[in-house]
């Protein structure tokens, strides 16, 4: 057999139970074409159809005030007073 998807195909048609018990035993993922077609509908039904559910708020960022020399004198006063200095 040539091809994959033939020796697939045959091997549903013919083997589809000794597959699935190897397939079973070793921990596979069924690659049977009707297996592989039915995990590919169920992907598309798990698709995004609206942003609604997948947008959130960003939380804004904590604004940092530019350095002036009265901001930097007003928090020197208040360190001067908070610490009894």
């Amino acid at each position: 057999v040539a091809q994959i998807s033939t020796l697939r195909h045959h091997m549903q048609a013919t083997h589809q139970a000794v597959y699935y018990t190897w397939a079973k035993a070793n921990h596979f993922e069924s690659m049977l074409p009707k297996d592989t077609l039915t995990r590919c509908e169920k992907h598309k039904l798990q698709e995004q159809t609206r942003l609604n559910a997948h947008l959130v708020e960003k939380p804004q960022p904590e604004r940092i005030i530019k350095y002036t020399d009265a901001i930097y004198r007003e928090a020197a006063i208040e360190w001067l007073l908070a610490t009894d200095q």
